[in-house]
């Protein structure tokens, strides 16, 4: 419960209020690789990552804050905490009710299909049919899917295991991925999945840290933050691991990149 006092001092900025309170609150979601607990229950993800260094680097402790993804912006308004590092996608609808900062990581959006699929679906005009269903399991995708391939039977399955499972099994043609779910289920099934050079990307998407809305001075600090760590080869170190490798694997349950 965040007391009357420091609302009042939230008045004088997120920044100076951290570092009074000594502790820096992150809002974060279940989004694997991005954030996720592991076989012990303890949060690890590229999202963690940042949101650990971040704290090492203000020497403040932290504390997560997990919310539902279509909630995180509502919390994050509400003071549930400070800054939100939760891999979502800088569009033009979210920057009118926070702010964010210059990304911390760029990542495409791509068309995984079936290995079977090879040669029969390579290009938007290949999917644009209506006897095609092409999976997603977030929101954002459904503007992507009606530009793109308005005619196809555009599908939501808030699971990534079962997308992949229904590609398998021939139930379903396609899965729209945001990244790195291509390039982790290739690493895992190179014989299996399909990933047509023509739909890789077929969207770009930029992640940054959110922010509410009327204080410049702690976008300005996180800001410089991601500036020191893009330059210094960091945050591109700790995507590799996290989107390039399967190091991780064996860290969590229920990964859905180890099909059952």
């Amino acid at each position: 419960m965040t007391s009357d006092a420091e609302i009042q001092y939230h008045a004088s900025g997120v920044l100076p209020a951290i570092l009074d309170r000594g502790r820096i609150r992150v809002g974060i979601t279940t989004f694997y690789p991005w954030a996720m607990p592991d076989r012990d229950g303890t949060w690890i993800g590229y999202n963690i990552d940042i949101a650990t260094r971040l704290a090492e680097d203000m020497n403040v402790e932290l504390e997560f804050v997990p919310a539902a993804y279509e909630k995180l912006n509502t919390a994050l308004k509400n003071n549930r905490f400070d800054v939100m590092i939760a891999g979502t996608s800088t569009t033009t609808w979210r920057n009118l009710e926070v702010n964010i900062t210059t990304p911390y990581v760029r990542h495409s959006v791509s068309i995984v299909t079936s290995r079977k699929l090879e040669g029969v679906i390579e290009a938007t005009d290949d999917l644009n049919k209506s006897d095609v269903v092409v999976l997603r399991s977030g929101l954002e995708g459904a503007n992507t899917a009606k530009r793109l391939y308005p005619r196809a039977q555009d599908t939501l399955i808030k699971d990534d295991a079962q997308c992949f499972q229904a590609i398998l099994d021939g139930t379903a043609h396609a899965f729209h991925c945001i990244a790195p779910k291509a390039s982790l289920i290739m690493l895992q099934y190179p014989d299996l999945f399909y990933v047509p050079p023509a739909l890789h990307p077929i969207v770009i998407q930029q992640a940054g840290i959110s922010v509410r809305k009327g204080d410049p001075d702690i976008l300005n600090y996180l800001d410089n933050w991601l500036l020191q760590h893009r330059s210094d080869g960091w945050l591109e170190a700790r995507w590799h691991y996290w989107s390039k490798t399967t190091e991780w694997f064996d860290r969590v349950e229920n990964n859905p990149y180890v099909l059952g």
